[in-house]
């Protein structure tokens, strides 16, 4: 069965992937097998995909970094510095939560001993104008 890890904080830039990375290679070096997904990121420049959160993800998991593999682990991605609600409503491509929490489950369901999944923002961040980030969580 798979272990999930959420990995939350209080804000942007406050250290998510960096923990992430770090759990990561941590888990990797002990022989576990370990994926990393961030589903929605705000702020996401496609044409700068190297030193995103998710382009970070991926070469720590030892994946290609390119868009097509950006897209299998951060399916709602936006340009938008924004909180993602906003960010979402701007690009007319909302978050639906149960979406979300499919996603994921559809990951920790791959045999995988752990999955970690990293937020966006903080903890109480809006991922739409009913649902936040601890909303995600708790599912």
């Amino acid at each position: 069965m798979t272990r999930i890890i959420f990995v939350g904080a209080t804000g942007t830039d406050s250290g998510k992937t960096y923990v992430t990375v770090m759990l990561l290679h941590q888990l990797q070096d002990q022989g576990y097998r370990v994926r990393a997904v961030k589903p929605v990121i705000s702020g996401f420049d496609p044409d700068d995909i190297g030193p995103s959160d998710s382009g970070l993800l991926l070469a720590a998991m030892g994946r290609d970094v390119t868009l097509a593999n950006i897209t299998t682990i951060s399916p709602w991605r936006y340009r938008p510095i924004l909180p993602p609600h906003l960010a979402a409503q701007q690009q007319g491509q909302p978050i639906i939560v149960d979406q979300v929490v499919d996603f994921c489950q559809e990951h920790a369901g791959q045999e995988l001993d752990f999955l970690l999944v990293e937020g966006v923002g903080g903890i109480m961040t809006p991922l739409n104008y009913r649902a936040t980030t601890l909303d995600l969580m708790v599912r």
